[in-house]
């Protein structure tokens, strides 16, 4: 579908760019015409939702090339996540995607994580990202 999505994109006038990300399907990266991208910086694409933050020429062309989406769901009062939790996901995807990568992860030694120097950076991004998508805003996280 994103496939798809890209053509209908590119057969407007706009520039755009897909790839495989981690372990995730393909994902359109970016969207330009003449040069300017079309995606806010701040962004995280992939995980913020594309209405809100495509052009609404975009969002048009697409609703009328794959129909409007009907379906919404409805907003939720947001329940703080602890911090211990949300290490645990950071932790988790983070072996899946060094394992995807082929990076070598240094696992626990007495219930504390000794990560690679490039494990540790996949994990510092996805715990960025995950606080961020889940609207987390809390200290630093103790490691």
């Amino acid at each position: 579908m994103t496939g798809e999505v890209v053509n209908a994109i590119e057969n407007a006038g706009f520039t755009v760019h897909a790839q495989c990300w981690g372990f995730h399907n393909v994902v359109i990266m970016s969207v330009a015409r003449d040069g300017v991208s079309q995606i806010p910086a701040g962004t995280i694409v992939g995980y913020d939702k594309p209405r809100g933050y495509l052009p609404q020429e975009i969002i048009d062309l697409l609703d009328g090339t794959f129909g409007p989406v009907t379906a919404s769901v409805p907003p939720t009062s947001r329940t703080p996540i602890p911090n211990d939790v949300l290490c645990e996901l950071a932790h988790a995807l983070t072996v899946r995607e060094c394992a995807f990568k082929q990076i070598p992860v240094d696992q626990e030694n007495d219930d504390e994580t000794n990560y690679s120097d490039d494990a540790q950076v996949i994990f510092d991004d996805i715990y960025e990202i995950v606080s961020r998508v889940l609207d987390i805003h809390g200290s630093e996280v103790g490691r």
